[in-house]
C-alpha cells in the first residue's frame, strides 16, 4: 500500500504531465481531457477492453492513462455538467419486422498503412478516411481490405471483432447543427470519414444497430437487375459501439493552432463526451460472417431475424 506522501507525489507527476499536455505538446501527443479530475490509488485490476464503459465516468485511455496506471493511479474523469440535447431519432425500428428498414451505402472509406503516418504520435496522423473508388471496399474476416488501424493491428492482434467501421449519416448531421449552452459547438466543418468510418450508411439512423445482431448489406434493385449474378451479399455482425478516442482532437476544426491550447483542450473534452452521450454516436465495430465479399456504392442494409 502507497503511502499519503508517495500519492501526493505521484499526484505532482500527474498534474505536471498534464500540464505539458496542455502548453506544448498537442500535435506530438494527443492531451487527454484535464479537468474534473479524479486521482485515486487503485489495484493492478483492469476491467476487460470489451467491458463498456458506464456513461456516469469517462475512462482516460492511451498514453496518459497508461502512464498514471504504471505510477498505481487510477485516472478518471467525470462527466461534464452540460447536458448536450441530442435529438431524438427520426426513423424507428419494429424489432418484429426487422426486414422493413433499409439503409442505403453512400461512402466507402480505407486508410492505407504508412510507415510514419499510420503512427498516433506522428503529427500527419489523423482519423480521417479518404473515400475509395466506386468499386466499394472488400470485406473479409481480416478487416477491410487496404485499411490499417493501428490499434486493432498492434494493441488487439487484428481482432476480427473489428473488421469493418460503419456510421449512419445522422450522426454527422447532428454533430454539424448542435449547440452547446446557446451557442455553436464548432462542429460545422466536421466532414464525411473525419470519425474514421469505412462504410456510411444513409436512410437509418444510429439507433438501427445493435451489438449480437446481424445485418446483410446487398445489391440495390438496380444493381441487381443490371447483374443477374447477384450474390446473397455480405452479413457482418454488430460486435461494440466504437468508443471516442482521443485521436479525434487531432481533426482540424479542434486542433486549430490559431486557438490557445487550453481552449483546444476544452474543445476536445466536448467533443469526445458528447460521442459518448449515446451508444453508436462514434458508430459501431462489426465481425464479417463467413468469407465476405464487396461492399458498394448503392448497396443496402437490412438487419437479419435473429
Amino acid at each position: 500500500m502507497m503511502s499519503a506522501a508517495t500519492i501526493s507525489s505521484h499526484a505532482i507527476i500527474a498534474l505536471l504531465a498534464i500540464l505539458l499536455a496542455a502548453t506544448g505538446a498537442f500535435n506530438s501527443h494527443i492531451p487527454r481531457i484535464t479537468s474534473d479530475l479524479n486521482i485515486q490509488p487503485t489495484s493492478s485490476k483492469t476491467s476487460p477492453p470489451s467491458q463498456h464503459r458506464r456513461n456516469e465516468a469517462t475512462s482516460l485511455n492511451s498514453w496518459l492513462s497508461d502512464a498514471f496506471q504504471s505510477l498505481g493511479l487510477d485516472l478518471t474523469l467525470k462527466k461534464l455538467k452540460f447536458n448536450p440535447k441530442i435529438p431524438q431519432p427520426t426513423t424507428t425500428t419494429n424489432s418484429n419486422e426487422p426486414n422493413t428498414q433499409r439503409g442505403t451505402v453512400i461512402r466507402t472509406a480505407a486508410k492505407p498503412y504508412h510507415a510514419e503516418h499510420s503512427k498516433p504520435a506522428s503529427r500527419q496522423y489523423t482519423t480521417r478516411k479518404e473515400p475509395t473508388s466506386t468499386a466499394g471496399i472488400r470485406l473479409s474476416p481480416d478487416g477491410v481490405q487496404g485499411d490499417y488501424n493501428h490499434y486493432r493491428t498492434a494493441a488487439l492482434s487484428s481482432t476480427p471483432d473489428r473488421a469493418v467501421s460503419i456510421l449512419t449519416t445522422d450522426i454527422l448531421q447532428m454533430l454539424r447543427t448542435t449547440t452547446i449552452g446557446g451557442s455553436s459547438s464548432g462542429w460545422e466543418s466536421v466532414a464525411d470519414g473525419d470519425l474514421g468510418e469505412n462504410i456510411y450508411v444513409d436512410g437509418i439512423d444510429y439507433t438501427f444497430f445493435e451489438v449480437g445482431k446481424r445485418y446483410q448489406f446487398t445489391q440495390g434493385i438496380r444493381q441487381q437487375a443490371a447483374n443477374n449474378d447477384a450474390k446473397e451479399g455480405v452479413i457482418v455482425e454488430i460486435t461494440e459501439r466504437i468508443e471516442p478516442c482521443g485521436n479525434l482532437c487531432k481533426l482540424p476544426f479542434i486542433n486549430n493552432e490559431s486557438i490557445p491550447p487550453l481552449e483546444r483542450m476544452q474543445a476536445c473534452k466536448k467533443f469526445l463526451l458528447y460521442l459518448d452521450e449515446k451508444e453508436g454516436l462514434r458508430g459501431w465495430y462489426a465481425k464479417v460472417i463467413g468469407d465476405g465479399g464487396m461492399v458498394k456504392l448503392g448497396d443496402q442494409v437490412s438487419a437479419l431475424a435473429m
